[in-house]
């Protein structure tokens, strides 16, 4: 995949275009020029490989990231955010609920419902520069 770096001054990554629709409705507000931001959908199972195009467009750009309020949107915030800083990270489920984070030769574990990846840069040092917005729950 092949990706044109256009000026841009916001790289907003959404699960769904959906998503991504609902929170620059809620935004708009923030951005002078809506015209210069950049949405990349990730799905809901994002990969390393999905995001290795982008890494030489977004240098020095401000990133949001939307995610889910849940345990998958978490860890894939945590994976993304290492991605892009080109860092591994290591995740697993431990028995108790447990989260456990593998970086730098360290590990981090966590109770499941604490776990974002605000938490995990206080605790590990790691710098994502990234912001961060949970999406609101769907009505059921």
């Amino acid at each position: 995949m092949t990706i044109t770096c256009h000026p841009f001054s916001h790289l907003i990554l959404a699960p769904s275009e959906t998503a991504a629709m609902e929170f620059l409705a809620l935004q708009r507000h923030s951005f002078s020029d809506p015209e210069r931001l950049w949405f990349f959908y990730y799905g809901s199972q994002p990969n390393e490989a999905q995001f290795n195009p982008m890494m030489k467009c977004h240098d020095k750009k401000k990133i949001i990231l939307l995610h889910e309020d849940d345990l998958l949107g978490r860890v894939s915030a945590i994976k993304i955010a290492c991605w892009l800083k080109k860092r591994a990270v290591k995740i697993t489920y431990q028995s108790g609920e447990t989260i456990r984070l593998e970086y730098r030769d360290k590990r981090y574990d966590f109770p499941e419902h604490q776990l974002s990846l605000n938490r995990f840069e206080k605790c590990s040092g790691f710098r994502s520069q990234i912001r961060t917005y949970k999406l609101p729950k769907q009505a059921s």
